[in-house]
């Protein structure tokens, strides 16, 4: 959380941070499940790196399908998702210029 904080210039959302730092992990392998290949370790693992100016290892790359060849990663990991909105039945609505957002609880 400091890493991500100080290169914003200590100007980011603290508690969104919070929340990503804390819940980035589990999304992860949420998303492994869903079909995202990521870099594996010799145990098979998630591979995680360092960058520079990280103070812990946190970089992750995605690997695209391996039957799949030439299938680039951004597109694997958008048809997971894509894949995810469909079986929970969420409605997209494409060329939509969002104005409001109104929440009610029932």
């Amino acid at each position: 959380m400091k890493d991500l904080l100080a290169h914003g210039g200590f100007l980011g959302n603290q508690e969104l941070v919070k929340i990503l730092t804390e819940e980035s992990a589990a999304r992860i392998e949420e998303l492994a499940e869903w079909g995202v290949y990521f870099e594996s370790n010799e145990y098979g693992s998630i591979f995680i790196t360092y960058a520079a100016a990280h103070t812990y290892p946190r970089n992750l790359t995605l690997n695209p399908d391996p039957q799949a060849d030439g299938y680039f990663p951004g597109i694997a990991m958008m048809d997971a998702l894509m894949a995810q909105m469909d079986s929970r039945d969420i409605r997209v609505m494409n060329d939509v210029a969002l104005v409001d957002l109104l929440y009610c609880a029932l």
